[in-house]
Formats: C-alpha cells, sequence, structure tokens
C-alpha cells in the first residue's frame, strides 16, 4: 500500500475515533454531569484500543520511513491504552479536584467560610516591639469570617497596667485580674455572635484586646457595665472601620 495513501488512512481513522468518543463523552457529560464515569463502557475501552493502535501504527510508520518523527502519535497512544486499561480513575480524580475547587470558589462556600466559628483555637506569638517583649495571642479561628463582610469594625480595649515589671509585663496577681476583664468582655461581645475576640496582646506596661464587631452600638452598654465591675483598672477603647481586618492580619 502507498506510504501516503496509509497515512491518510490513519489520520481518517484516528479523527472519526475521537469524533466518536468525543460525541460519547459529551452524551454523558449531559447525562450524569460529569465527563467521565468509573469505569469506563466497554465501547469506550474498545476505541480507546483502536485509537491507541491507529496512533501507535502512524508512530512505527513515521520510524521506518526514516522520516521525521513527531512525538504526539506515541504520547497519544500510550494515553489511549491506560485509559482502557484503568486510567480513567485519574481522569475521574482530576475531574472531581476540578469540581470541587469549583465548589470551594461558589459563593455557597464562601457563606460557609464566612460563618461564626462555633469554637476558638487560640495560638501564641512572641517577640521584640520597641525593644520590650511582646506577647500576643491570637484566635486562629477567626479566619472563619475574613470573607465575611459584616464584622467591618474593630474595636480595641486598652488597659494600662497598675505595676508591671521591668520589662513591661504584668505579675502574676495583676494577671488573673486581666483575664477576669477579658471574660466579661468576651462573653457580653461574643453573646449575640455580632462580635469575636481575635487577638490579645501585652507589651510594654499595657494590655489590649482586638475585637472585630458588625454592631458598634452594643459597644458603651458593654464598656460601662465592665468598667463599673472593674473599677481597679483603666480601661480606654476605640473604634474604627477595618474592612480589611489589618492589625489582625499582622499577626496572621
Amino acid at each position: 500500500m502507498d506510504e501516503t495513501l496509509l497515512v491518510v488512512l490513519i489520520v481518517v481513522g484516528s479523527i472519526i475515533g475521537l469524533v466518536v468518543i468525543a460525541s460519547a463523552l459529551d452524551r454523558n457529560s449531559k447525562k450524569h454531569g460529569n465527563l467521565f464515569t468509573t469505569p469506563p463502557s466497554p465501547t469506550m475501552r474498545i476505541l480507546a484500543i483502536f485509537l491507541g493502535l491507529l496512533f501507535a501504527g502512524m508512530f512505527v510508520l513515521e520510524v521506518f520511513s526514516f522520516k521525521y518523527i513527531h512525538v504526539f502519535p506515541p504520547i497519544l497512544s500510550v494515553a489511549m491504552f491506560a485509559y482502557a486499561i484503568g486510567f480513567d480513575k485519574l481522569l475521574v480524580g482530576i475531574q472531581n479536584f476540578g469540581k470541587l475547587r469549583r465548589d470551594n470558589e461558589s459563593p455557597k462556600y464562601q457563606k460557609r467560610s464566612g460563618e461564626y466559628p462555633t469554637e476558638s483555637k487560640w495560638s501564641i506569638i512572641q517577640g521584640q516591639q520597641n525593644g520590650k517583649p511582646i506577647f500576643v495571642r491570637r484566635n486562629d479561628s477567626a479566619k472563619q469570617i475574613l470573607s465575611n463582610q459584616e464584622f467591618i469594625y474593630r474595636i480595641g480595649f486598652t488597659i494600662p497596667l497598675l505595676k508591671p515589671n521591668d520589662v513591661g509585663l504584668p505579675s502574676n496577681e495583676e494577671m488573673d485580674s486581666l483575664n477576669q476583664i477579658e471574660d466579661e468582655l468576651t462573653g457580653q461581645f461574643e453573646k449575640e455572635k455580632n462580635s469575636i475576640h481575635v487577638l490579645a496582646i501585652t507589651t510594654d506596661g499595657m494590655r489590649e484586646f482586638v475585637y472585630y464587631t458588625k454592631d458598634t452600638k452594643i459597644v458603651e452598654k458593654i464598656i460601662n457595665d465592665v468598667r463599673s465591675k472593674f473599677p481597679s483598672h483603666e480601661i480606654q477603647y476605640y473604634i474604627e472601620e477595618d474592612r480589611k481586618w489589618s492589625v489582625y492580619k499582622q499577626f496572621a
């Protein structure tokens, strides 16, 4: 058989086979919502083997004709044989990964990731600031609501220490009082899940508690109540809009 005619037959057969497989995959996608099934149907396996043989034949022809050898025939041949004998599992995995990624980027997933955390997991960061030690407790669970566009106001409660030590840290006795103040603030702010405690910063003779909230109207009532319960300490506070959670991200 003429070499050119053989090449034409191989190419035409490959095209026909690819069209048949593409049509079958398209029907399967419309029916099941997925491109590949597990495992492929016997018909799909036979078609894949047929195409693998065609591409292998094209490669052999190129080798023995001592002309330029293209890389795509052996690659396509291996891919078709692999699909026919079990490569479909990898294809399904790739497909499911793509589906999972799309789901993660969907508004539904974003809504889940923006939900208020059911529990708080904290980590401790230690370093130096202006030549003084700094200790930061960070609420790692707060990352869940970084994408929530409601918690846009940052509230900082700063408490000067009564008797800081030489490096600006509180004594054990004062630590107990600070913990009680923190518990009271957090209990009231997080009661209705309108606010979340994200940071506790201790450095240079002060302790600061940082919260993010979507309701600033509750702040004055809560701070007055906490001040009345802990008259031993001066509790200062500020409120700023911080849509990007800039202070939290400094320690994230």
